[in-house]
């Protein structure tokens, strides 16, 4: 069987890789004949004529599309495309936009869109084409197949749990040459970090919260599932030395989650530093703070990471609670001072705008952050994502429509009530200065946009150059403080690394260690669906809801935990 997966056009924003395929397509080119085609990095409009001689010459039987929901029109467009040239192509969408809105794609797209394949696609997708390229197949095949969503005859949508990969590594080594890595590079790619040569890797997957504008635990499942640091090792050691590789960005929702893994994983590379020369770290999308200790912090150090991010999300214990985030700041300051102490520095994710948010809870955390002296903050705009539980709450209340379209993450797509977008970002403006000036002694901060003399120099040298001032300034800074760091602090990095042990040394001991782990990771799905369900009430009750669309908000607790049990052992 014949079949093209296409990464949508508009989907390259310089930070992205379609990482699905990587592992995606090994794994069915061993049984089908397999073609990826990436709109997203060589600007492939579905509606060019280049796309349509594609599409004809490669006369696929299945065509398959990832997108996030700011892609989701495209992916539409582009299956709509593709149904135009031939209408015997059997489409199916996947990703995060797809799983969560999977009901509603398949009878809103009907025509376009055949099927919706939720999750992780690895196993369901084979199932699906070796179902379907058989002679015949029949309905009841096609129900049999763990997350998988379409249309029966009748005209009702089925729609299965997912079914996600407990071993990650069988599923084999990915393939970056499937989506042209050097091509992504070559076009600038770069996730939180300015190093040249960098790309993402995943070390685990899945999370046991229940953050309320979060999908992650819909995707991936609420347990931890992590590779093996020899799967790792490999994985490292072919970046590095077929690509180049100098920086990866483990893109892991939770890396430390098991401390002892994160530790070993740092262990793994300092004993191999000089086989991996001028290796460097980053996790840009964060880490639970609860789950680490200093000595986790001095071997992320030792390691190559020399910026860390965390993402309290708010300074308001109310709003925390609100987002369901299962988080207690006060352990945050001491976290904080951890990991300045071994020499890391510390970004902080923020949101702003998410339902409940008012002036009061802005003012808690303007002075939260003046409190912890982050070195650096981010904040990010309020979005109600397909999938999660807060959208499906607004999607309830009438606060929102499921014909919206979304374009950018950076926009404001949703307002809070008695807020205006011009006081949103001015909300905003106000914490990164706050967060500029918690620390006036730094030189950069005479580049800042937010001071003074920032603004000064824009006026007189421009825009552009007062950034690359301002960027080359943080540089240097950053370069002394690392040296200065690692040459007064050298010895006892390494008496840290010399206290970790990669595994136990006996069977009984590791098998104690996991069974630890795992009952503290069903604990914190217990008391996360706890806070949610507390959280969903405390937004039905301000909306007073009849009892049919409680009952409907609240399953959105249901949906999550169904995933509890393909974890227990």
């Amino acid at each position: 069987m014949k079949v093209l997966l296409i990464w949508p056009y508009s989907a390259y924003d310089g930070q992205t890789m379609p990482l699905c395929y990587i592992y995606l397509v090994p794994l069915i080119r061993k049984y089908h004949d397999i073609e990826f085609l990436d709109c997203g990095l060589h600007k492939i409009h579905p509606n060019s004529k280049e796309f349509s001689e594609f599409i004809q010459e490669c006369k696929p039987d299945v065509v398959g599309i990832s997108a996030w929901t700011i892609h989701k029109d495209m992916a539409t467009l582009t299956l709509k495309t593709v149904k135009s040239i031939n209408s015997n192509i059997i489409t199916i969408a996947g990703g995060p936009h797809f799983t969560g809105a999977a009901d509603y794609s398949i009878e809103h797209d009907k025509g376009i869109i055949d099927y919706v394949l939720k999750g992780e696609g690895e196993e369901t997708f084979k199932q699906f084409l070796d179902t379907i390229s058989k002679d015949s197949y029949t309905e009841e095949e096609l129900s049999k197949i763990f997350g998988l969503c379409f249309i029966k005859k009748d005209g009702n949508v089925h729609e299965t749990p997912m079914v996600l990969p407990l071993s990650l590594d069988e599923l084999g080594q990915p393939d970056y040459s499937v989506i042209d890595l050097p091509g992504y590079l070559k076009h600038g790619y770069s996730y939180r970090s300015q190093a040249k040569m960098q790309a993402p890797i995943l070390t685990t997957r899945g999370c046991p919260y229940t953050c309320d504008f979060c999908s992650a635990p819909y995707l991936n499942g609420r347990g931890i599932r992590k590779h093996s640091l020899a799967y790792l090792k490999e994985l490292i050691t072919n970046l590095y030395d077929n690509y180049g590789i100098r920086h990866f960005n483990i893109i892991d929702d939770n890396f430390t989650f098991d401390t002892h893994f994160a530790k070993a994983f740092c262990k793994m590379i300092t004993d191999n530093k000089k086989r991996f020369k001028g290796i460097t770290f980053g996790t840009p999308n964060g880490i639970r703070v609860e789950r680490s200790d200093q000595q986790l912090f001095y071997l992320l150090k030792a390691a190559g990471w020399s910026h860390l991010i965390i993402a309290p999300e708010s300074g308001s214990q109310k709003m925390i609670d609100r987002m369901s985030k299962h988080l207690d700041l006060n352990i945050v300051p001491e976290k904080v001072k951890q990991i300045q102490k071994a020499g890391i520095e510390v970004e902080a994710f923020f949101i702003i705008g998410h339902p409940g948010e008012n002036k009061i809870t802005v003012d808690e955390t303007k002075e939260f952050i003046k409190k912890v002296k982050f070195d650096m903050i981010s904040i990010h705009i309020f979005q109600p994502l397909r999938g999660t539980p807060i959208y499906d709450q607004l999607l309830m209340a009438g606060s929102i429509s499921q014909d919206v379209s979304m374009t950018s993450f950076g926009k404001i797509n949703w307002l809070p009530e008695n807020w205006t977008k011009n006081e949103l970002l001015q909300v905003i403006l106000d914490l990164k200065k706050i967060s500029v000036e918690n620390f006036p002694s730094r030189f950069e901060w005479l580049f800042s946009k937010f001071v003074t003399s920032g603004k000064i120099s824009a006026k007189i040298i421009g825009e552009k150059n007062r950034h690359k001032l301002f960027i080359n300034s943080y540089n240097l800074r950053r370069k002394i403080w690392n040296w200065y760091y690692n040459f007064i602090h050298s010895n006892e990095l390494k008496k840290e690394i010399e206290k970790v042990i990669i595994a136990e040394t006996n069977e009984e001991e590791r098998r104690k260690r996991e069974n630890k782990l795992k009952e503290y990771e069903r604990k914190i799905m217990e008391k996360s669906d706890q806070l949610s369900e507390k959280a969903m009430t405390e937004q039905l009750i301000e909306i007073n809801p009849n009892q049919k669309s409680m009952d409907l908000l609240l399953n959105d607790c249901e949906k999550i935990k169904t995933h509890k049990s393909l974890f227990m052992d």
